[in-house]
This record gives C-alpha cells, structure tokens and sequence, in this order.
C-alpha cells in the first residue's frame, strides 16, 4: 500500500472541484492499470481519494489542540460540495449542446474506469485478445465499435 498527497493553495471551489473530480471519476475509487504489465493482469492501481484541509492560521496560535496532542489542524471535509460547484460552473460556462456532450462523455468515461466490469456476462469472450488462428476470425471484418454505455447494456 503506497500513499501520497496533492497539496494545494488558493483554489477556488470550482477550481478544488475540478481537481477532486479527476480522483472520483469512476465512483469513490479510481481504478487504473499502470506499468507494461497490464495485459497479464499486473499494474492495477486504486487511488482512494480524501480531502483533508490545514488551516495554518490555528496551527500557529494553538500548538496543542483539545486533547493535548500536538495540533496537526486538519480535518477530512467531504468533497461533494466541491465538485457539484465545480458541476455548476460547467453548467453556467458551456452552451446546451456542449454541456451534453461533456455528460455523455464523462459517462462513457465512468463506466470504462468501473473497476467492476468483470461482472458483466461473457466478459473474458468479449475482452479476449487478437490471435491469428482464431477459426471464427473475428477481427478480419472488423465493426464499428459501440460507445461504452452500450456495451455495457449488451
């Protein structure tokens, strides 16, 4: 288990919002792959994301906090708030038509990175690696591919 930190100044809340809606696109984890092992099922990566502001100001005036232990001043706030600003921005800067391709797009996103996939049915005939001696040689015609949120309804 590894853990990092994004530290930050001055953002504003749409700006935050911006920045905590990468770290959740997919649901409260981010789940990646990483690494030139992918294809043999190596380099999974899920980032657990929280939010955890300093206020610098009451660590300087109060070197302990309540309990006599040293003040850290932090605290975990929840990130909602920050990305339905974020959410409303969009909303006020982008036309109609734009803001609807965002959404789809960030559906479509959404669901590529759901690291729960494997329940859908037929999934390892549906990912299966090209081979050239395949006798149903299904990738010498190849289709159109579909968007993702209809390959997750087949």
């Amino acid at each position: 288990m590894f853990h990092g930190s994004i530290r930050f100044e001055r953002l504003s809340e749409d700006e935050l919002g911006a920045l905590l809606k990468v770290l959740r696109i997919g649901g409260n984890d981010l789940c990646c792959k990483i690494g030139k092992g992918k294809s043999i099922g190596l380099g999974s990566v899920r980032i657990t994301a929280r939010l955890i502001r300093t206020d610098t100001e009451d660590s300087y005036r109060h070197a302990f906090d309540s309990t006599g232990v040293w003040n850290r001043a932090e605290r975990e706030e929840p990130m909602d708030a920050y990305i339905a600003a974020f959410d409303r921005e969009l909303g006020e800067r982008l036309d109609a038509g734009v803001h609807n391709r965002y959404r789809n797009a960030m559906a479509e996103l959404s669901h590529m990175l759901d690291w729960k996939t494997t329940t859908i049915p037929d999934w390892e005939k549906k990912t299966r690696t090209m081979t050239t001696d395949d006798p149903d040689h299904p990738f010498q015609n190849r289709w159109i591919l579909p968007n993702a949120l209809e390959v997750k309804e087949t």
